[in-house]
């Protein structure tokens, strides 16, 4: 083979070794598949719902080891919600009947976090002035002339320390004792105890709002109880 006819066959496999398919593309090359990770253990899988991940800032305080959550904890361990169950309840948590005393109490904290979220958006310095011209207060939009007519942890309620989130949650479990007592629900229809946005045939949007709150609870578990399921 002479030089000329070398270089021919050169050039002849760098043609074929440039210009094929594999090595050569119009437009944009195929995209690398994307690297997933498994979550690990602990975390939630799938999307938190929406419209319900809340002030973080503020919402924070219900999680476990919380300011507010340790507050609610020790008025919730050996109360009267945690020894009851209702038909609701067990819907929500089917087996509660088999939770110990800590874990109804995680529960119950998971009610009142999402009750707050649905009355005021974790805000405890929220007021709004009903069309009746009560004002309501605090986390869970507590009255004065309401707090005052349960007694319990709402003894000794102001206008002021309403917005005390402290005093507002207690007050609201007290509230809510008396509500299970009279009516035997946590969603009380065909009409509402005290909280309109747990009566799911009165006020649709605040109880899809503390609904969905609830659902990002149980996504999240935390405080909600992952043995409720």
């Amino acid at each position: 083979m002479n030089k000329q006819q070398l270089k021919i066959t050169i050039f002849s496999i760098l043609s074929i070794i440039m210009f094929s398919p594999e090595s050569f593309s119009f437009g944009s090359p195929k995209p690398k598949k994307p690297i997933t990770r498994k979550p690990s253990s602990g975390s939630p899988k799938g999307n938190p719902p929406r419209y319900a991940l809340g002030d973080k800032a503020l919402s924070y305080n219900f999680k476990r080891g919380g300011a507010w959550y340790n507050s609610l904890k020790s008025k919730l361990n050996g109360s009267y919600l945690t020894s009851r169950s209702t038909a609701d309840i067990l819907n929500m948590c089917p087996r509660y009947n088999k939770l110990n005393n800590s874990a109804r109490a995680d529960f119950w904290i998971s009610v009142f976090d999402a009750l707050a979220y649905a009355e005021s958006g974790h805000n405890p310095k929220t007021a709004y002035k009903e069309s009746f011209g009560v004002v309501s207060r605090g986390l869970l939009q507590i009255s004065h002339g309401s707090a005052n007519g349960h007694r319990g942890y709402c003894a000794g309620s102001t206008s002021s320390n309403l917005h005390n989130p402290y005093k507002n949650l207690g007050c609201g479990v007290t509230i809510m004792t008396h509500q299970l007592q009279s009516r035997g629900q946590l969603l009380t229809q065909p009409s509402h105890y005290y909280w309109s946005v747990l009566n799911p045939q009165k006020n649709t949007g605040g109880y899809m709002r503390f609904r969905n709150r609830l659902a990002f609870l149980k996504w999240r578990g935390n405080p909600w109880p992952k043995a409720c399921q």
